[in-house]
């Protein structure tokens, strides 16, 4: 599991944020957002360890367990949302607030069968694409919008490995979560791009949730919120957080 922004145990961090990445994604990803953030919290960003759902939470929490942080939002990108609210939902003592990027969550209206078709072919590409040429299929999909990350973050993405990646876009399927079906005792707020269409997705599944659930959407933006507009998402992080 790999971090960046971390400090030893006995070090005061002040106004600690955590941020979970999400598939594919590698700290330079992250640089854009934590640079605008740093001026009023010290962000922590870690990436995706290896294992299944329960063994990702348990070593994510093993990781906070060496520091003393107290109680803190979490922010998760996609995949890292979910797992952010698997944390908050195993151990909800560590977390004020959750805050999902882009994140599609499994709610009643779930269509289990398309989502299984696609995480197929997903699979198809990554086990007989060269990677580079995956993520040139992938950053092809509608949900990005037309936005490509850069030369230097695609790199870091091939090293990750396309074994490695099929792993982790499997262990870690939404088809392997628990539905969003139990009350949260913190708020989550479910951040999306305009133009990505997860955004339209999640406003109908939420709109009569009694739950602390809140959406927002951040303008010229597909499901790369964190690359695309890393100012506007910073400026709405620093307004949910206060």
């Amino acid at each position: 599991m790999e971090s960046k922004g971390t400090n030893p145990a006995h070090v005061s961090i002040r106004k600690p944020v955590l941020i979970l990445g999400g598939f594919g994604s590698t700290n330079s990803d992250f640089d854009p957002l934590i640079e605008k953030m740093k001026s009023w919290c010290s962000p922590i960003c870690v990436l995706l360890p290896e294992g299944s759902i329960d063994v990702v939470t348990e070593k994510i929490f093993h990781f906070l367990e060496t520091f003393s942080l107290g109680t803190i939002p979490i922010i998760g990108y996609s995949m890292g949302g979910r797992i952010a609210l698997e944390l908050a939902r195993c151990h909800p003592e560590l977390f004020q607030k959750v805050i999902c990027l882009s994140s599609r969550v499994k709610t009643k209206k779930f269509d289990h069968a398309s989502r299984a078709l696609f995480e197929q072919k997903v699979a198809e590409k990554l086990s007989h694409l060269p990677t580079d040429l995956f993520f040139k299929w992938w950053y092809a999909l509608p949900i990005f919008g037309g936005f490509f990350p850069s030369e230097e973050s695609l790199k870091a993405k091939i090293a990750i490995g396309s074994k490695t990646l099929l792993n982790q876009f499997q262990n870690l399927s939404i088809l392997e979560q628990r539905p969003f079906d139990k009350p949260f005792k913190q708020p989550v707020h479910l951040i999306y791009g305009a133009k990505d269409p997860l955004y339209i997705e999640m406003e109908d599944c939420f709109k009569d949730s009694p739950e602390p659930i809140f959406l927002h959407n951040l303008k010229d933006s597909g499901h790369l919120v964190h690359l695309e507009q890393p100012s506007q998402l910073a400026v709405l992080l620093q307004k949910v957080l206060e």
